[in-house]
């Protein structure tokens, strides 16, 4: 794996700050508003048809979760091969997944 695949971003420390301490609210708001402000790309189901998205949907024991990356090299790296996706930032994609019952 490309060493610029395991080089943390923002969004990795500011998430492992939040798991190293799961009781501390400013971390969990320092990882949201990370995650907010950042581009991310989603992996999709198709190229996408007059700006409509449809997101690739992992169906796991947990629930239903969309893939969503900070690095366009973390992407390539998880599929290996050339896939639809869309860049848009995390607050827009927030907003689409909100109420459908689907995971990021």
């Amino acid at each position: 794996m490309p060493p610029s695949v395991l080089a943390e971003t923002p969004l990795d420390a500011a998430f492992r700050a939040q798991i190293e301490a799961p009781d501390n609210e400013a971390a969990r708001l320092r990882f949201c508003e990370r995650l907010l402000d950042a581009e991310l790309i989603l992996l999709l189901e198709e190229e996408p048809e007059d700006e409509r998205l449809r997101p690739r949907v992992f169906d796991l024991e947990e629930g239903a979760f969309v893939l969503a990356f900070d690095r366009d090299d973390r992407l390539a790296a998880f599929v290996d091969a050339a896939v639809p996706f869309a860049a848009l930032p995390g607050r827009r994609l927030i907003g689409m997944m909100a109420g459908r019952g689907i995971g990021l």
